[in-house]
């Protein structure tokens, strides 16, 4: 049943059976790392109750009723019965989707608050599309939860790390003022100056609203203790710009929902480097990089990968990470001791509004190559060529013992003058891998090369050999 948006000042009750109609998918443990905010609960929900989450999309929905402006599809009831979810049902069921309700500047996880806004306000156009504003206006409560998350600026600014006592104490004593949509008249967005506008994309929105707040921490934590049972005037005029910015953003969504506006660009490709192909027994920060772009070439931020990493004990462990400004996150994999060259595959994963993209690489574990050109190095079978002539690069590893090293990947890069060529071996039973290139009549008669790099050990190597067209 539809139901319409009234702007009756009632609060809603969230006891009963109905308040669990939907159930909560679990995701894999996340890697704990360092530098990572533990939020408390961002604004509080008051348990199931009327609380701060509740209030900030009610301003939003009066503040359009103020406008003139049409909310008939949103389903007041359901949305906020759904604006305490991520907390009393995701993160109830697992911690670790903590990570999910922020959002902080560079360095270490950034956090995906952004992602969960941009999905929710996918699924919110698709539901609208389709005519199903239940499904519309519960994916409107979610996402009015994270936007709201990422205006407490002790989400958006790593200086909030370990302060969550204060920040448990901040966010319980604006709650108390927000326990009805009638209170904190002077917080609210409906008695402002804000202009509803039209949003062209929500992903920037979020981003920068996220800045917004983080660009306020520092002024509002030097105007706010642990041990204060009421706001200064300082954290009251911080506190207000938030409220204000976080309902006006939710009411310029809510408005471009009909208009079938707001959603950014697709994902279109991603691309990755690991540190190292060839690492050593156990080693502890196998780094991973990834970088996603859009459909249209430009970096995604705030965009969620999942990285599915072979784990010692056999199994596969999802990390995710959230990009930059630049489209490029990182996570940090461990190894064991699995057997010699053998392929442990990594796979990434990052979806948009329904659009996945899957890239998958491998890394081995390996014997130390020994130091210098006993260990690595580089040779080719004539240093004076003419055209016509095919050019053999021998490129041999071994260990300190002289052990050959079986199976491992070389690549060999031949530079040309200004041409380059890339072309990749492995080594065989004795240790060597080998690349061919034919000369042509093009070719640049300056000094040629050929160089060949590796990874083993967790160590990069490389060795060059120098040849020269003389016809």
């Amino acid at each position: 049943m539809r139901i319409e948006h009234s702007t009756t000042e009632d609060s809603v009750s969230r006891s009963g059976p109905a308040m669990r109609r939907l159930g909560a998918a679990t995701i894999a443990l996340l890697i704990a790392v360092a530098g990572a905010i533990t939020p408390a609960a961002a604004w509080s929900n008051n348990g199931d109750g009327y609380g701060s989450h509740d209030w900030i999309l009610d301003q939003a929905l009066r503040l359009l009723a103020a406008r003139g402006i049409s909310t008939a599809w949103v389903d007041r009831t359901t949305a906020l019965l759904a604006t305490d979810d991520p907390d009393n049902i995701e993160v109830a069921a697992d911690s670790s989707r903590e990570i999910e309700h922020v959002y902080t500047g560079d360095g270490g996880r950034r956090g995906g608050a952004v992602h969960r806004i941009t999905e929710h306000y996918a699924a919110i156009l698709r539901a609208y599309a389709a005519h199903d504003y239940h499904t519309a206006s519960y994916n409107l409560g979610m996402l009015a939860h994270f936007y709201g998350d990422i205006l407490q600026p002790f989400h958006t600014s790593r200086d909030a790390i370990g302060q969550t006592t204060t920040h448990r104490a901040y966010e319980l004593l604006v709650d108390d003022l927000n326990r009805h949509p009638t209170d904190s008249p002077s917080w609210s967005v409906a008695n402002s100056s804000w202009v509803v506008k039209d949003m062209p994309n929500v992903r920037t929105a979020a981003i920068a609203a996220a800045a917004y707040s983080r660009a306020r921490y520092l002024n509002l934590a030097a105007n706010f203790s642990a041990s204060d049972t009421k706001l200064s005037t300082t954290a009251n005029t911080i506190t207000k710009e938030v409220l204000i910015r976080a309902s006006g953003d939710l009411a310029d969504l809510i408005s471009s929902v009909p208009k079938g506006i707001g959603y950014p660009p697709a994902v279109g490709s991603m691309t990755y480097v690991l540190r190292y192909r060839g690492v050593k027994t156990n080693e502890a920060s196998e780094r991973l990089d990834g970088t996603v772009l859009d459909v249209n070439g430009d970096p995604i931020e705030g965009v969620r990968v999942d990285v599915k990493w072979p784990m010692p004990d056999g199994s596969t462990q999802i990390m995710p990470f959230w990009t930059d400004g630049n489209g490029v996150g990182h996570i940090y994999g461990i190894v064991g001791s699995n057997p010699y060259m053998q392929h442990n595959t990594v796979v990434m994963t990052v979806t948009t509004d329904q659009t996945t993209v899957t890239k998958s690489t491998w890394w081995y574990r390996t014997k130390r190559l020994a130091d210098g050109s006993a260990g690595f190095k580089t040779l080719v079978n004539d240093a004076t060529v003419h055209a016509g002539q095919v050019v053999t690069a021998t490129a041999t590893a071994k260990t300190s013992t002289g052990e050959p090293i079986v199976g491992l990947l070389v690549t060999f890069t031949w530079t040309l003058g200004s041409t380059t060529v890339k072309t990749t071996a492995y080594t065989n039973s004795v240790g060597q891998a080998k690349a061919t290139y034919t000369i042509l009549s093009s070719t640049s008669r300056s000094t040629l090369y050929v160089k060949a790099t590796t990874t083993a050990y967790s160590i990069n190597r490389s060795s060059t050999a120098s040849f020269h067209r003389t016809d």
